[in-house]
């Protein structure tokens, strides 16, 4: 039984420019960082012309997801645990199935977070249990692979082996052929 996974998302928003719409705090970034400031300062500097964008700093991915709308589905995971966009992809079409378009309504801070914040948080808990699943089939696959590499090795060996003996009978048969036999031996 493999040991409990926490959530590889630390933190997740959607946002419109620099305002947050709704966000979730998943994982612990630590006692002494701010998740939220993070995100805030991060959202400030999005990059502009990009559809997605990620960039990891100690260990940590901030990811991007822009669509060409409005809205910036951004988070924060830990490097390595996972694809990010994977996740930022379910939160926009969740988000877009749930807000739908938001027409000419008024938007503001946090005015999606009652609504959407649960639903990023379930998010990301899917895919914490998936990325479990995910982690038994690349085990299994990383097993299977390192079975087929000293299979693999295990025949380059004996054909090595094999060459070598039929070089060394053969430069016996040439030896034994200028002898006449064994008779260069005193």
């Amino acid at each position: 039984m493999l040991p409990p996974r926490r959530s590889p998302i630390l933190y997740a928003c959607v946002s419109t420019g620099s305002t947050v719409l709704a966000d979730a705090t998943i994982g612990s970034g630590g006692d002494d960082e701010d998740l939220e400031a993070i995100a805030a300062k991060c959202l400030e500097n999005a990059p502009p012309h990009h559809l997605r964008y990620s960039h990891t700093v100690r260990g940590r991915v901030y990811s991007f997801l822009m669509d060409g709308g409005p809205f910036v589905f951004f988070s924060i995971s830990e490097d390595g645990r996972g694809p990010p966009f994977r996740f930022l992809r379910r939160v926009r079409d969740a988000f877009a199935a749930s807000i739908g378009s938001p027409g000419r309504r008024r938007i503001f801070r946090r005015c999606f977070q009652e609504r959407f914040g649960p639903v990023i948080r379930r998010l990301a808990e899917a895919d914490e249990k998936a990325g479990v699943e995910i982690e038994c089939a690349a085990e299994a696959k990383g097993e299977e692979e390192e079975r087929r590499r000293r299979e693999a090795w295990r025949r380059h060996v004996r054909v090595i082996l094999a060459a070598d003996l039929v070089v060394c009978l053969v430069l016996f048969a040439i030896w034994m052929s200028i002898c006449g036999g064994l008779r260069c031996i005193p």
